[in-house]
């Protein structure tokens, strides 16, 4: 196993695979917001993220840990940043805030009723 460490590259990976991971999660987001012909449906695609990240929430209510909350943070804040950039519609971010917490909210309550769609 130690012979597995050696290479500083792979370790630096295992290491802060959580930062790799939110970065993703951050770019994901705003890739999809950004790409999103109009304005309906870039709310939309926010409160269907929201959905998921209520989802996620509620099957890890037990073991919320740090690293859950950082790449929820990475995601929401880049569902917020490809909303803002978008100069054509000029989403207001409070309105996509809001369609967030929301979506949160039914995908939690959702899960919790037993509705694993």
């Amino acid at each position: 196993m130690k012979q597995l460490f050696k290479n500083k590259k792979a370790w630096n990976f295992l290491h802060y695979w959580i930062e790799y991971a939110s970065g993703l999660f951050f770019l994901l987001c705003l890739i999809i917001t950004i790409l999103s012909p109009s304005l309906i449906v870039t709310l939309i695609t926010v409160f269907i993220c929201g959905i998921i990240i209520g989802r996620y929430l509620h099957l890890f209510r037990y073991d919320l840990q740090m690293r859950l909350w950082i790449m929820i943070i990475a995601a929401i804040l880049g569902l917020l940043v490809g909303a803002s950039l978008l100069s054509r519609f000029r989403a207001n971010y409070k309105i996509n805030l809001i369609l967030i917490i929301v979506g949160m909210i039914v995908g939690y309550y959702l899960r919790k009723k037993g509705h694993t769609v």
